[in-house]
Order: C-alpha cells, then sequence, then structure tokens
C-alpha cells in the first residue's frame, strides 16, 4: 500500500500520467527502499538511512558526482569539510551560486532554520533543495513521503543531551582540580548500530573516576587501560593466580584552571554566548558572522538574497560537537579553531589577551 502510494506521488511530479508502465518503471526505481510498515514516515528511521544512501531512490545519475546525501555527509560526524557549488533561487526568480561548506549533521535538531541563509525552515525543505538542485543531487522527484523519513533519520543523529560529558556545565572555581562525572549512554532508537553518535573510544568519552589504585595497576604507564583483577576458579594447579583482565573504563582527566578561566570567557568578556546561548550553543537566528565584511566582499549576499535577514548575514550555528564544523564559517574560509577566536578577537574589538584567548580556545575543544 505503501510502495503504490509513493509511486503514485512520484508519478504526479513528474507528469507522467498513471500508465501501468510508468507506474512500474518508478517502483522499480524506488524498489530498494521501502517504507516500514505500520510505521509512519515521520518516524521510519529505517526507510531514511537507506534513502540517505541511495544513489537511485530519486531519479538522479547513479554515477554523479554528489549521487547521495551519504555522498557529501558521511563518516561519524557527517561532513565531508568541503566547500562545494550550490544554486539558490529567491522568490524574485534570481539565481546564484555561491560557496557553501558542507554542515555537519550532528547537530540537526537544534540547529534550525537550516540552509546557511536559513531559508529552509524544515530538515524535509533543506533535503528536498539539495535533492532537487542541478549542481548538488540533481534528482528528478521526491516525495514528501522520502522527506519526512530523510527528516527522521537525520534527527537520529544528534547526540541527545547527556550523551556526551560537554559542554561542561556552569562550574565554580572551587571545583578546579576535580573529575568530570561518568556519563551513562542514553538509548537510542529501537534498531541497532545506531550511526552518527561520537564513538566512545579515547579518554574523554565514558571515563569514570577510579576509587583508588587497582590491584596490578602499579606498572601500568599514564594513559594505558586498567586492568581489573577477578578471581575464576582454581584451576589443576592451586597455586595459580586464577586472575582475568577486564578493561575498564580510563579515568576521567580532571577540569583544569585554564578551561575553566575559558568559560568565564566563553560567557563574558568574549560575549560568545550572546549568539552561541547554552545549552544548544545557538539562539537560532540570523545575524553578521564578520566574514562577509572581511572575506568575501558582495559575492555571497547570505540571508539578505533570500529574504530572512539583511545583505551578508548568515545563520548562527550551533557549537555542540564543535570538531566537527572544520573549516569553520558558512564558507570555511577559517581552517582552525585558533584563526577564528584570532579573528573575532580583532574584528569585534574583545581586547583578549594572548592567555585569554587561549584559554577561551581550550575551553572551545572541550565543546
Amino acid at each position: 500500500m505503501a510502495r503504490g502510494r509513493l509511486a503514485a506521488i512520484l508519478i504526479v511530479a513528474l507528469g507522467l500520467g498513471t500508465s501501468a508502465e510508468a507506474q512500474d518503471d518508478l517502483e522499480k526505481q524506488a524498489a530498494g527502499c521501502q517504507p516500514t510498515p505500520g510505521l509512519r514516515a515521520a518516524e521510519d528511521v529505517r526507510f531514511g538511512r537507506c534513502l540517505f544512501h541511495s544513489r537511485t531512490a530519486f531519479g538522479q545519475d547513479p554515477q554523479g558526482p554528489f549521487a547521495s546525501c551519504a555522498t557529501c555527509h558521511y563518516g561519524h560526524e557527517f561532513t565531508d569539510r568541503g566547500t562545494h557549488l550550490v544554486q539558490i533561487t529567491n522568490a524574485a526568480g534570481e539565481t546564484v551560486q555561491v560557496l557553501r561548506r558542507t554542515p555537519s549533521l550532528l547537530n540537526a535538531a537544534v540547529n534550525f532554520p537550516y540552509a546557511w541563509d536559513g531559508r529552509a525552515a524544515t530538515l524535509q525543505a533543506a533535503a528536498r533543495g539539495a535533492i532537487l538542485s542541478p549542481v548538488e543531487m540533481n534528482g528528478r522527484f521526491v516525495a514528501d513521503e522520502q522527506l519526512d523519513a530523510l527528516a527522521a533519520f537525520m534527527l537520529s543523529l544528534s547526540p541527545p543531551e547527556g550523551r556526551l560529558p560537554f559542554p561542561l556545565p556552569l562550574v565554580l572555581p572551587s571545583t578546579v582540580g576535580t573529575t568530570r562525572p561518568e556519563v551513562a549512554p542514553t538509548p537510542g532508537p529501537a534498531e541497532t548500530g545506531r550511526p552518527g553518535l561520537l564513538p566512545p573510544e579515547g579518554p574523554i568519552f565514558n571515563c569514570r573516576p577510579l576509587p583508588g589504585p587497582l590491584p596490578l595497576d602499579a606498572g601500568l604507564n599514564p594513559g594505558t587501560t586498567r586492568v581489573e583483577v577477578t578471581p575464576t576458579p582454581p584451576g589443576p594447579d592451586p597455586s595459580a593466580p586464577g586472575l582475568r583482565p577486564v578493561p575498564v573504563p580510563p579515568p576521567c582527566p580532571p577540569i583544569g584552571e585554564h578551561i575553566l578561566r575559558g568559560e568565564r570567557i566563553f560567557l563574558g568578556k568574549g560575549a560568545c554566548a550572546t549568539c552561541h546561548t547554552p545549552p544548544t550553543l545557538t539562539n537560532n537566528t540570523i545575524t553578521t558572522n564578520q566574514v562577509h565584511a572581511n572575506f568575501s566582499g558582495k559575492t555571497d549576499r547570505g540571508a539578505g538574497f533570500v529574504g530572512t535577514g539583511p545583505e551578508g548575514h548568515f545563520k548562527v550555528p550551533s557549537l555542540r560537537a564543535l570538531d566537527s564544523a572544520r573549516p569553520f564559517m558558512h564558507n570555511g574560509a577559517l581552517a582552525k579553531l585558533d584563526q577564528v577566536v584570532r579573528f573575532y578577537n580583532r574584528s569585534l574589538n574583545l581586547n583578549l589577551t594572548l592567555r585569554e584567548i587561549e584559554d577561551l580556545i581550550a575551553y572551545l575543544r572541550t565543546l
């Protein structure tokens, strides 16, 4: 039933009529991705994942340079970190082609409005634009059910609150030297193998304070995995120690004074929280990011071209999972976090000292 309804929508979109041959043709094109029976498209993450990776579901050229959503949005950060040509048409029918950076999809739930100029109010609208754009996926059709499923999949990629130990809470100086609390994983959707979350490996993720030195721990080098000693039933040799090493999460690194200073700068002198407001680290507005005035000239009118804001203004992105945003700005103009902080220090006349710059960068790296 769902498949037939989807094919009928595609037929109307293409103006192909209702011949049995046309319907069969469209059903074959969409056959690789089928809705989950009994599940609304807006909740069908499995269907959305299939469409996201499909190189044929929208009638696009499977050999094209941007044949699927996953061509640019891939890996655990769901971005290729690239800057690509996009074609935008405004309400007056004017068309422009500009360079825009591929955003990570990890913050899809909080990074609205969508597109760097805020021209897409919903994920569905953003997906439709990319699918049908002649310089992006160059698809020939897309159905509302497909867009809803794509949105469901992209929303499932956002790291939920509490999954990551950052951003840090607003802390007091008395907490200097303490360790980050253990963060319990948050249950995800019913399906297994949920993509899009940062991997738990490494000293930052799933760490926990350990009560004193564990047995056989004294000889371990810093940063290596500790072993937990568990007795096992005695073997043939009663004198055998019978120890079984069990890996456990490494201890959490301490919150350094420089990170706490950086947080205070973020909330105060640096004025970062004015736009990147906790807890989502965005105020979801269209504003100037200073890049237009310093680098772009008038080559990219941003929100001014599509009517979502003044000339040269762009969307305030969330800073959650900040490392996935490199290179930074709407056009990838700044490659490193150090450059971003120094750029705003000068363009906004913040008068941060060298130490304050370093402390702010240290804090931003925890986001």
